[in-house]
């Protein structure tokens, strides 16, 4: 029996957090000091890590609802919102998703949507058991779900993969159209980039659930029970949350923290321009 334990610190550039899947795959060179005897794998090795993820060992650091680490989020910057209140734009895709392709019925006359996750683990964590997950290339696929390319459900396996499901007929939805955003990095592709790339290749047209669309603002303020007049978007991005907010009739704060300058601002035409700008969310309660 082999008993392997390793610091966090020697699988540098890991760096794991609560609630993120890491695709974990063992390869252990068996040598009594004589000379290499064998390879050990664990588990079986296959072709595709993530085209078969099932078949792959999976680390998960167990986290709380996705809602509810936003709320704990905006509690660390001074702002309390009940995780009741949270709508997310992954949440509209995944809602999207079973009311366009669960099919009503009993038995044979009734089955679960079939998803590709393109996207996140929140996404994953949503709908599974609620949906018949596609990890094949040749299986049926009634939709591609698509998110940012930089997490560990959008491996180039991956996208090729959706590629191919999306070019069979799949449909694209993906889960908001920003077309950057800001990350410790610097910018980084939105999932409005990834969703024009996916669907330029497969010659598709995507479906937006977020932002900046009408359908996302509308269901917010349903599940909140008020009118869209009677709500103030607070946003850090002209094209996605200011837009968005203006078409439905909301007021808008403008947070300098994300991709928008008070110069865009200044550029902008008027149905772009928020009401108010300020450099953060703790500016709000001064």
């Amino acid at each position: 029996m082999y008993d392997l334990a390793l610091p966090w610190s020697e699988l540098t550039p890991v760096r794991p957090e609560a609630g993120h899947r890491i695709g974990v795959y063992y390869v252990m060179f068996n040598n009594n000091g004589t000379g290499h005897l064998d390879t050990l794998h664990w588990p079986v090795p296959i072709s595709g890590m993530w085209i078969k993820p099932n078949k792959w060992g999976v680390l998960v650091v167990p986290l709380a609802p996705l809602e509810e680490r936003i709320s704990a989020r905006l509690r660390r910057m001074g702002v309390t919102v009940d995780a009741a209140h949270i709508y997310t734009a992954a949440a509209a895709a995944c809602d999207y998703v079973i009311e366009r392709f669960a099919t009503a019925g009993t038995g044979a006359a009734g089955r679960r949507p079939r998803v590709f996750n393109l996207s996140t683990e929140g996404v994953h964590d949503m709908l599974d058991g609620r949906v018949e997950w596609v990890d094949d290339e040749k299986a049926a696929c009634d939709a591609v779900i698509c998110g940012v390319p930089v997490n560990v459900f959008a491996t180039e396996e991956r996208q090729r993969a959706a590629l191919v499901l999306l070019r069979k007929g799949a449909a694209l939805v993906a889960i908001c159209a920003d077309r950057v955003y800001p990350s410790p990095r610097g910018l980084e592709f939105g999932v409005g980039a990834m969703g024009a790339m996916m669907a330029y290749a497969a010659n598709a047209t995507p479906v937006y659930t977020g932002k900046p669309e009408r359908f996302f603002f509308e269901e917010l303020c349903r599940r909140l029970g008020v009118a869209p007049s009677r709500c103030v978007l607070v946003g850090d991005n002209l094209e996605s949350d200011i837009a968005g907010a203006r078409g439905v009739g909301m007021r808008c704060v403008l947070v300098l923290t994300g991709v928008a300058s008070r110069e865009d601002v200044a550029r902008a035409p008027a149905d772009l321009r928020p009401d108010w700008v300020v450099p953060g969310l703790p500016d709000l309660a001064k």
